[in-house]
C-alpha cells in the first residue's frame, strides 16, 4: 500500500469510521485534498479568463479572415480576373 500522506490519513479515517481496509484503500488514493483540488480544479474566475481569452481570439481570427479576403480581392482584382 503506497500513499501519500493525505492518502493515508483519510485511509485511516475510514479505518475508523468502520470501512474495510480492502475498501477503505481505494477510496483513500481516489480522494483528493483541498489543497490538491487548489491546483488540479479550475475556479469560475479560471474559466471567467478563460473565456475572456477565447474571445480575444475568437475577434483577432476574424479580423484576420476579413483581412485576407480584402487582400485576395485586390490580388484578383489587380491580376485582372475580376472587376
Amino acid at each position: 500500500m503506497h500513499m501519500s500522506g493525505a492518502s493515508l490519513e483519510i485511509y485511516n479515517l475510514l479505518i475508523n469510521a468502520g470501512i474495510a481496509a480492502d475498501k477503505a484503500e481505494p477510496l483513500a488514493k481516489e480522494i483528493i485534498t483541498r489543497s490538491e483540488a487548489k491546483e488540479l480544479l479550475a475556479t469560475k474566475t479560471d474559466i471567467r479568463d478563460l473565456r475572456v481569452e477565447i474571445k480575444g481570439t475568437e475577434n483577432r481570427l476574424i479580423m484576420w479572415m476579413v483581412g485576407l479576403q480584402v487582400a485576395m480581392a485586390g490580388l484578383l482584382v489587380a491580376a485582372g480576373l475580376i472587376g
